[in-house]
């Protein structure tokens, strides 16, 4: 069975009394059943909660991956200056 490891390298809360926003920049690695890597790549995460009888609930959510204007293409490798 494939396996998934993700970390939080970013990470943004904005909060009051009924709503909330979490901002963040992670990155997933999957590896498939033999252990090699088949995916090593960085995303945002935008998450919007609305607290309802107590409890928070996710009322929207939206992930992006950057993109190289030049090309068009999606880019996986987070790179360090």
């Amino acid at each position: 069975m494939p396996s998934f490891d993700v970390q939080i390298l970013e990470m943004h809360i904005t909060a009051d009394r009924e709503l909330g926003f979490a901002n963040s920049v992670q990155r997933v690695i999957v590896r498939d059943t033999k252990g090699d890597i088949t995916l090593d790549g960085v995303f945002r995460n935008t998450n919007c909660y609305h607290k309802r009888n107590g409890r928070w609930l996710i009322q929207y959510e939206h992930i992006s991956f950057p993109v190289d204007l030049a090309s068009g293409k999606v880019v996986l490798q987070l790179k360090q200056p």
